[in-house]
């Protein structure tokens, strides 16, 4: 049973690594996308419970900061929740259609901000072609 725990946990760390090549995410995005794909794919599934804090660290060399911080944006978003001393879990239950939608939504704005991202990286690119001030308009 241990061991299977520990397969679980390194499998949702190979999730967010996966991510690590994506231009467009941040540290703390890469790890809360790394856990919906995780939970998508049934890797873990509700009420079972996601690595440690330090675990993370450890594996991802990821702060501590950036981990809390992706963290919070998933308890925000209603995919995780935690437990004092025992760590945080997958939510479930009467919980999972909010989670549904919670995830549906999450992916909308992350479709947004790296479409943004990638739309400003183009102009900027493209800068020398269309160099000119707003008093020339």
């Amino acid at each position: 049973m241990r061991k299977e725990a520990q397969q679980k946990k390194e499998a949702i760390l190979d999730y967010i690594r996966q991510l690590a090549d994506v231009p467009s995410y941040y540290k703390h995005n890469q790890l809360v996308q790394g856990i919906i794909n995780a939970i998508d794919d049934k890797v873990i599934e509700k009420g079972e419970r996601l690595p440690s804090v330090n675990t993370m660290i450890e594996q991802l060399h990821f702060s501590r900061a950036t981990i809390v911080k992706g963290i919070a944006e998933l308890i925000d978003r209603g995919v995780i929740g935690s437990q004092k001393r025992l760590g945080y879990y997958v939510l479930g239950g009467e919980d999972e259609k909010i989670q549904s939608i919670a995830l549906v939504m999450y992916n909308l704005d992350t479709f947004e901000e790296q479409f943004y991202r990638n739309f400003r990286a183009q102009l900027s690119k493209k800068s020398g072609l269309m160099s000119f001030s707003i008093t020339e308009i």
